[in-house]
């Protein structure tokens, strides 16, 4: 795919870095605003990690993302090995 092949040549750019975080931001406040959202999430992390941590935090670890570390995991990793799976009658992908 051109696509992966650019990213992992180039990385990402700073505006998708920008709208990727704030996307994720947005859904992570709202879903914080609604009781079940909350706790969900705690409840998960409280399953899962043994420990808990507020929406605050959620939003500043996605707050610290940046370029250069999202940069930095595409080196670690080779994206050129993906498996794409599809329902119902496909021609082309």
């Amino acid at each position: 795919n051109r696509e992966v092949a650019k990213l992992m040549s180039e990385g990402p750019t700073e505006s998708e870095v920008t709208a990727a975080v704030n996307k994720i931001a947005t859904g992570v406040m709202l879903g914080s605003e609604m009781p079940l959202g909350c706790m969900v999430g705690v409840g998960g992390e409280q399953l899962f990690l043994g420990t808990h941590s507020t929406p605050d935090d959620h939003l500043q670890r996605y707050l610290a993302v940046t370029r250069a570390g999202i940069s930095e995991l595409i080196a670690e990793c080779d994206l050129s090995q993906v498996a794409t799976t599809t329902i119902g009658p496909v021609t082309s992908l």
